[in-house]
């Protein structure tokens, strides 16, 4: 759809979830939107489907993996129904005092639902993304803990992008804290 962004009126939300033993757990969405647009449009609805797994396989070693559609419509007839899925999986591996991940994920440029996703660079919410996330973060013990990930992707037939981050976060006790961060984002044209 080009530039044209969909502002949610109204919605609709749904949810099923199903327990995968004292492990796990299997949930279903389905999301009715009703729209209003910015930009140009003969669009008045969008619905989004999706599922998401989670399963521990072990007391350290987690996976969790996700599919999303959304469907662009107009009338009751589909208008947007290519180029518009969102997917995930990643390992989670946690220890006494740290932690380690990797993902894979793939945003396509209309996949058009509402929701946060982790930003890279100065583009929030992300579309037409394919990446690899590694990361991992260490208690240094009094409140503090130091996280770090890089992310190296490329925009969808486009430019190459890496971002590399890095956080400190620690408290003061009585619900005070504060968090030091940095990121270093490129992108590299390809074409």
């Amino acid at each position: 759809p080009g530039d044209f962004v969909p502002v949610v009126q109204s919605s609709i939300l749904s949810e099923l979830k199903f327990g995968l033993g004292e492990k796990g757990g299997l949930s279903f969405n389905y999301n009715f939107h009703g729209l209003n647009a910015v930009g140009e449009s003969s669009s008045d609805r969008l619905e989004v489907f999706g599922a998401f797994v989670h399963y521990a396989l072990s007391d350290m070693l987690k996976f969790q993996g996700g599919y999303a559609e959304s469907t662009l419509k107009f009338q009751g007839t589909s208008i947007v129904t290519t180029d518009n899925v969102a997917y995930f999986g990643s390992l989670d591996y946690k220890g006494n005092n740290f932690g380690v991940n990797a993902g894979f994920r793939r945003i396509e440029s209309d996949y058009l639902a509402p929701g946060e996703w982790e930003r890279i660079g100065t583009f929030y919410e992300p579309r037409g993304i394919e990446d690899f996330q590694v990361g991992g973060y260490f208690n240094l013990g009094n409140n503090m803990k130091l996280n770090a990930r890089a992310i190296i992707g490329e925009f969808i037939d486009s430019s190459d992008y890496t971002s590399i981050k890095a956080d400190l976060n620690f408290g003061f006790g009585g619900g005070w804290g504060g968090m030091l961060g940095a990121e270093q984002f490129t992108i590299e044209d390809t074409g």
